[in-house]
């Protein structure tokens, strides 16, 4: 299917759907072509010529001049007796083939081609004049390769006029090629996107895919991998489409070289994805072991850069084995073809002495000769046989003894990254120990506000959320805050903001929400920011903070790209913050504002970052977004508050799913009952 028309061997690979176009305008364009390297063809019938000829050929031996002679009589046959013309055709075919006589395997291809143009089967008139083609570039230097070059150009314009699409197509995707073998890849995907537009229109789906295949390889050879593995995937996403494939092995290929463009571009996955759909394929299609072989090495690369070097050594070993399994194939068929030319040399020999009667004396001593050298010729066999195996024993226990030392190399590594891992793990638990020291007790909530809870989900073993309470000059402040990142990054940023909300309110005096992130924000630019210290600029943190005052009951509120949820007696709405995180890029004087919120006996205020409403799950694998955590608060609101933690985490797990969870999750509640609740153990 993806092979190169013009480097196709006359089979039955050239009538494949590849060139799906009109026969009889392609063969056309063939022998249009062909005139610049083949002799001219007289359409005058000569009878003495043919007398001459004939008697030339009988005397003649089996050589070059042989087959000039076969082809001279198809000149005078091909107009006057097709019959003949054909049996001459083939007769030059057969003994080119013999002789490796290109010039003359040249000819006899053209004459094949218009003999079964003649008969009107356009099929095969293709095929051999596409092989004429072929031996014609091995034959002629540079100069005539750019002649044929010149004529297709010709044909194009030829199949413009005639406005024949299929014809057009496939001339354009010859010239293509011939761009493609000479390295001059500009013009080369210009010529195969104009055939990829033409065949979008007559919706030839396998020469689209061919196109596709074609300008990805392109893009390849020019390493911009991204672009080649667009195109490789557009081809495979028509070739899986597709009922019947006449190629398995093609599209065992593209699987295959999509994988390495994948590989190359470090998507480890992916690559081994394509190249294990590769192998799939190929083991349908048994004999092509070189295809497997390719796979295995390729997989085994693969597996080595993503780190998994237990999957490596196992293709490795698969590698080595279908490696083995062709060299002893090869040997095998080197063998038996030194067999066969030794005796059909030895029977022409023994046919030539019998025939000559006056030589049989000579030819006793020639044939006595001839098995003393046969011995020694069998010995001499044997020989080589024995040092070709012995060879390919000596190489696979090389390669044996190598791989045991990958192996013992990829042992070694694979317990120092096991080492590293347990420490580094270890590190993260400490660390997991002190940022849960640093942060207050969530008893110490319940004591301040009753009827409240925490529903605290990290995505990793440390977290980039945190929630701050503390109380001074009996007004509570309650945040949750979402630091830049999660894991150790976002920790290691909520210590330090966590430290500093305390130093707002105790050092700075600061008892409005607004003022207090206006203080964090001023202090955590210059703690990012000193001199030397090397910080991106959207590190911060955003967040929602409420001041709760016992004596009036009054609630203010601020928020930093942080929302405040209220729900009142079944209704719920929403208090937006200021739209700046605190740090990042906020201006260091910028002050946040703060919301008075008026509350009544059933009024319930909720904290929260974004991990919960960002959670991918449900059904459809899509985001939960804000409307459905409003409702999953709203369904819970029907249970006392000491169970809403415990409804919040079945409700995210329940959404979830086997899903991975995508940010650390903090949402903090509470009763506005829990003031009066406060007030009243307040009074005497």
């Amino acid at each position: 299917m993806f092979s190169n028309p013009l480097i196709s061997a006359p089979n039955a690979e050239i009538h494949r759907s590849v060139f799906g176009f009109c026969l009889r305008g392609a063969f056309s364009a063939a022998l249009f072509i062909l005139l610049a390297v083949v002799p001219g063809i007289s359409p005058a019938f000569d009878q003495y010529a043919v007398d001459s000829l004939t008697n030339a050929l009988e005397q003649s031996r089996e050589d070059s001049l042989k087959c000039n002679i076969f082809y001279g009589l198809w000149k005078q046959f091909v107009y006057e007796d097709r019959g003949k013309a054909l049996y001459y055709a083939r007769q030059q075919l057969k003994l080119a083939k013999k002789l490796n006589y290109k010039k003359g395997l040249c000819m006899a291809y053209f004459s094949l081609g218009n003999c079964f143009n003649k008969e009107g089967d356009y099929s095969k008139a293709i095929s051999f004049s596409l092989a004429a083609l072929k031996q014609s570039e091995i034959i002629n230097d540079t100069t005539r390769f750019n002649e044929a070059l010149n004529y297709y150009e010709k044909a194009l314009k030829m199949a413009e006029t005639v406005n024949d699409m299929n014809f057009l197509a496939s001339t354009l995707m010859s010239v293509g090629y011939i761009y493609l073998n000479k390295d001059i890849y500009d013009k080369a995907l210009y010529y195969f996107k104009q055939a990829l537009i033409k065949y979008k229109k007559m919706n030839q789906k396998d020469n689209i895919a061919l196109s596709l295949s074609n300008i990805g390889e392109i893009y390849k050879s020019q390493d911009s991998l991204f672009t080649a593995l667009k195109y490789y995937s557009e081809a495979l996403n028509i070739l899986e489409k597709m009922e019947n494939i006449s190629e398995k092995d093609d599209l065992a290929f593209i699987y295959m070289v999509t994988g390495e463009v994948a590989g190359r571009m470090g998507n480890h996955l992916q690559a081994l994805n394509y190249f294990n759909k590769s192998m799939i394929i190929s083991e349908e299609i048994s004999e092509k072991k070189k295809r497997k072989k390719e796979i295995y090495e390729k997989l085994a690369a693969e597996y080595e850069r993503a780190g998994n070097f237990i999957k490596a050594n196992e293709y490795n070993k698969l590698f080595i084995q279908v490696k083995d399994t062709l060299l002893n194939e090869e040997i095998s068929r080197q063998v038996t073809e030194m067999q066969t030319k030794y005796e059909t040399e030895k029977k022409e020999k023994e046919i030539t002495l019998l025939t000559k009667d006056k030589q049989l004396q000579q030819a006793a001593i020639n044939r006595q000769k001839i098995v003393i050298w046969s011995v020694m010729g069998g010995i001499l066999l044997s020989v080589i046989i024995a040092l070709l195996l012995y060879r390919g024993y000596w190489l696979k226990q090389r390669a044996n003894i190598q791989l045991a030392q990958k192996n013992q190399t990829i042992v070694h590594q694979k317990e120092i990254i096991e080492q590293k891992n347990r420490d580094i793990t270890d590190s993260i638990e400490y660390a997991r120990y002190l940022q849960e020291a640093v942060m207050p007790d969530p008893k110490q909530l319940k004591i301040l506000l009753p009827e409240s809870f925490v529903f605290y989900k990290p995505k990793d073993i440390i977290s980039g959320d945190f929630y701050w309470f503390c109380e001074k000059n009996r007004k509570i402040m309650l945040g949750a805050c979402d630091c830049t990142g999660h894991g150790v990054p976002g920790a290691l940023l909520s210590v330090l903001c966590n430290n500093l909300l305390f130093q707002a309110v105790f050092d700075h005096g600061k008892e409005e929400p607004g003022d207090i992130l206006s203080e964090v924000n001023k202090n955590v630019l210059e703690s990012l920011k000193k001199e030397g210290a090397a910080i991106q600029a959207e590190e911060g943190m955003d967040a929602s903070l409420c001041v709760i005052d016992k004596n009036s009951d009054k609630i203010l509120f601020a928020g930093a790209n942080h929302l405040l949820t209220i729900l009142n007696a079944g209704h719920l709405e929403e208090i937006r913050g200021d739209m700046t995180p605190v740090g990042g890029l906020t201006d260091k004087n910028f002050r946040f504002t703060s919301h008075y919120i008026p509350v009544n006996g059933n009024t319930e205020l909720f904290l929260s970052t974004d991990g919960y409403h960002s959670q991918f799950g449900g059904p459809k694998s899509k985001k939960l977004n804000r409307s459905g955590f409003r409702q999953i608060i709203k369904k819970a609101a029907v249970n006392p508050m000491e169970m809403r933690e415990k409804i919040l985490e079945e409700e995210f797990n329940n959404w979830k799913g086997p899903s991975e969870q995508v940010d650390d999750v903090l949402v903090v509640g509470f009763h506005h009952r829990s003031i009066n609740l406060i007030r009243e153990s307040l009074l005497p």
